[in-house]
């Protein structure tokens, strides 16, 4: 008996001292925590408008004076579900903060109240149920007006409603810069791609022209191999270029066609969406190109005639 005991005692002991030294835990030394921010210090700009509002100084993109690119940035504005979120954020905030402003001024209620009811004989108002106008009775109805108003201020000794209201006013602002940023975000992000693509345009155009150009000697080389007045090398130089100028005008059409689907996909829009400006159309003339036909009045060919003619006449 006194062995099952101690068992049992033993047993007891074992279970307690597993039970806290599983408790127990090794504690490192932890770093001390980031110093927070105070209140005074977080501080928001006075003056943060929002383009579609119609502030001028948010509609940066107007100094521009293109109406392609007004046209893409307010379809932009009007159908990014981004900004629609961030708006509705806003206007709730806005609301929370009208909500506890209001609670914190002089509230005043009015209560006006009308009860007519006809009284039974055998109830609690049974004497109102008969007919004697001389007592003040005029049964079986019985009426009953009421007139009250209200009037309260919470006094807020302890600004425990000015932080809150405080707070509102702050995560409104924080709601209404959310809103300038997605914005900003989405108006320079059109221009730069807008930009990018005009700029890609008269790339092309002082590609094709160099093409152009380059053609015309490729063609001038042949026909100066073909009368015997120079070695191939230049030709086959002149090829070589030719292909260079052909590989960078398929690299430009490719980096148009991608600007092109990067800016249809910022504005949700159809495939014709950007066109040409001729506001950066390149303008510079350039003279026209002569006929294969009149290379024989080119310098080298002048001298070489007189000289196949003197080698015909000897």
């Amino acid at each position: 008996m006194i062995n099952r005991q101690l068992s049992r005692l033993l047993l007891c002991s074992i279970l307690g001292s597993t039970t806290l030294i599983s408790g127990c835990a090794l504690v490192r030394k932890d770093s001390a925590p980031h110093q927070q921010l105070k209140p005074e210090q977080i501080k928001l700009a006075d003056d943060i408008h929002l383009a579609s509002s119609g502030w001028p100084q948010a509609q940066w993109w107007k100094q521009l004076n293109d109406p392609q690119l007004d046209a893409l940035i307010q379809r932009t504005l009007s159908g990014s579900h981004t900004l629609a979120e961030a708006k509705l954020r806003e206007e709730k905030a806005q609301s929370q903060a009208d909500l506890l402003d209001a609670g914190s001024q002089l509230q005043v209620a009015a209560l006006g109240m009308l009860n007519r009811q006809r009284v039974s004989a055998n109830g609690f108002l049974s004497p109102y149920a008969m007919d004697a106008p001389a007592l003040g009775m005029d049964g079986p109805y019985y009426t009953e007006a009421t007139v009250g108003l209200f009037a309260g201020l919470d006094l807020d000794l302890w600004g425990v409603h000015r932080s809150a209201v405080a707070a509102a006013i702050g995560a409104h602002n924080a709601a209404l810069a959310e809103t300038a940023a997605v914005e900003l975000s989405l108006t320079t992000g059109v221009a730069q791609l807008y930009y990018s693509m005009q700029a890609s345009y008269q790339m092309l155009d002082l590609l094709e022209q160099t093409r152009d150009v380059i053609d015309y000697a490729v063609k001038a080389h042949q026909s100066k191999v073909a009368h015997g007045l120079e070695a191939q090398v230049p030709f086959h130089g002149a090829r070589a270029q030719i292909l260079a100028v052909d590989k960078q005008i398929a690299a430009v059409k490719g980096q148009i066609t991608e600007t092109r689907e990067s800016l249809r996909a910022l504005i949700g829009a159809g495939p014709a969406i950007c066109r040409r400006s001729n506001r950066w159309h390149y303008h510079e003339s350039r003279p026209a190109f002569r006929r294969h036909s009149l290379m024989s009045c080119s310098p080298d060919a002048r001298i070489c005639k007189p000289c196949a003619g003197m080698f015909r006449r000897h």
